[in-house]
């Protein structure tokens, strides 16, 4: 059985979830390289379609990896960077926590210290702003305009598609209990979004997706999701940088899957 021959090959061998991604999704090449493939011509300066990364992701396992996606890609994107800083501060005695160390902090749900972006790049709302006109946490946009407090920008795509919004900076705190302190962030409620985790790919239908599997991906139906967001083979593409094993073809990763999640027995 080959790996491209459209069926699912299972190795118990290798663990639990070990399954092999077929040959003809395979990208044998680096990150950089697959950045280009899933935003061919992302420097050229002439690109006027705005709403073309839109359409577009490169869909990743963890936060961490998107971070690394989203700095690679912007780089190549056309334009000037522009370093927006946040403001964060604790509710205790700010002397044992200085601002210098609070900065490094990356917490689940909020948007990063220093957030670099460019007229005309992708971002993605991190807390809903106004429902009822498609402003709401996961929705995706064109950057048309930014200033020292605001961002200007487009929805992207969908039934809200061209809805403008203003986006100011607003301060966030995290709601996991990470620290054993009351972290406070003003910043901009908002990610570039080149890469995605699969979470957040939920409900998209993109015409070409990038998997980069950096670690394999660690809950259930998460390689599912991944795969699934887009309606041809011709628009995905899998780079997985640690899936090859001693004695066995292909390349491999995990398929988390519980059958007790999906109701059918052992």
């Amino acid at each position: 059985m080959r790996c491209g021959d459209g069926k699912l090959i299972i190795d118990e061998s290798l663990g639990k979830f070990k399954v092999a991604v077929p040959d003809d999704l395979l990208f044998q090449s680096t990150l950089d390289d697959l950045i280009d493939w899933v935003y061919p011509n992302i420097s050229n300066e002439t690109h006027t379609d705005l709403r073309w990364t839109s359409t577009r992701a490169i869909i990743c396992p963890t936060n961490a990896t998107v971070d690394i996606v989203n700095s690679k890609t912007m780089k190549k994107f056309p334009g000037e960077e522009i370093l927006f800083r946040s403001f964060d501060s604790v509710d205790t005695d700010s002397y044992a926590y200085p601002v210098e160390f609070l900065n490094t902090l990356m917490p689940s749900g909020l948007p990063p210290h220093k957030l670099i972006l460019k007229p005309g790049c992708p971002i993605m709302l991190m807390r809903n702003m106004d429902p009822h006109k498609g402003h709401c946490n996961g929705t995706k946009y064109v950057v048309t305009r930014l200033h020292t407090n605001i961002i200007e920008a487009e929805v992207s795509g969908g039934a809200f598609q061209g809805n403008r919004i203003f986006i100011p900076r607003i301060k966030m705190r995290p709601t996991d209990g990470t620290y054993p302190f009351d972290l406070t962030r003003k910043q901009f409620p908002v990610r570039p979004c080149f890469g995605i985790t699969s979470n957040k790919s939920q409900g998209q239908t993109l015409e070409r997706v990038g998997l980069y599997i950096d670690r394999p991906f660690f809950s259930h139906g998460q390689y599912y999701v991944g795969k699934s967001r887009v309606g041809a083979k011709s628009g995905l593409r899998i780079l997985v940088t640690d899936g090859v094993y001693q004695g066995k073809t292909g390349v491999w990763t995990d398929n988390v899957v519980y059958p007790e999640v999906l109701d059918l027995g052992d």
